[in-house]
């Protein structure tokens, strides 16, 4: 799957007129040459060994990759997503408005009819964690939703990043719960 997606991710990143410090892949034992194309795109690459005991889902590669950055702030994006033009500089705004973590679902394209299936349990989701509700001005969400997620370096460490939450399968909910 990320064979065909992936690049197009990293294209979409590299369109972008926000002036990013670094691109890092992680693949985190993928056999779908995952480390071949972010080297294709001249992008950093870390290829990690199987996940230690009591780690679980995408949280190992998100942590390690965070590791290495060097930036003040971190956006994580799935291998399946893509953004349009201008979209680091909303996302990095909505940061900049709300502090903390700003986590989004960014563009999708659904090629196969199952995948429209998704949408039921996303909205489910995002009903579930109060993200989405006629309060939100006076209700807080009690974790974050998407497979993008940006917030600052020093808030990630502060809450341990990915490996505060590390044995949690819904990641995403988690770490918007500490951060």
């Amino acid at each position: 799957m990320k064979k065909k997606k992936l690049p197009s991710l990293i294209k979409s990143i590299k369109k972008q007129n926000f002036k990013l410090k670094e691109i890092i892949l992680v693949d985190d034992g993928s056999r779908d040459f995952t480390p071949d194309i972010g080297r294709k795109f001249k992008i950093k690459v870390i290829t990690l060994n199987k996940s230690p005991r009591g780690w679980i889902g995408k949280s190992w590669a998100c942590y390690n990759g965070a590791k290495i950055a060097t930036g003040d702030y971190l956006l994580f994006l799935d291998a399946d997503t893509m953004l349009c033009p201008g979209a680091i500089e909303k996302i990095s705004s909505c940061l900049y408005k709300y502090r903390g973590a700003v986590s989004i679902q960014p563009y999708r394209r659904i090629k196969k009819f199952y995948e429209n299936l998704s949408l039921f349990f996303n909205i489910i989701l995002i009903a579930g964690i109060g993200v989405s509700t006629p309060l939100q001005s006076r209700v807080r969400p009690i974790g974050a939703f998407g497979p993008c997620l940006i917030c600052s370096r020093s808030d990630y460490f502060k809450v341990q990043g990915h490996r505060g939450i590390k044995g949690k399968v819904l990641e995403d909910i988690e770490i918007g719960k500490k951060l």
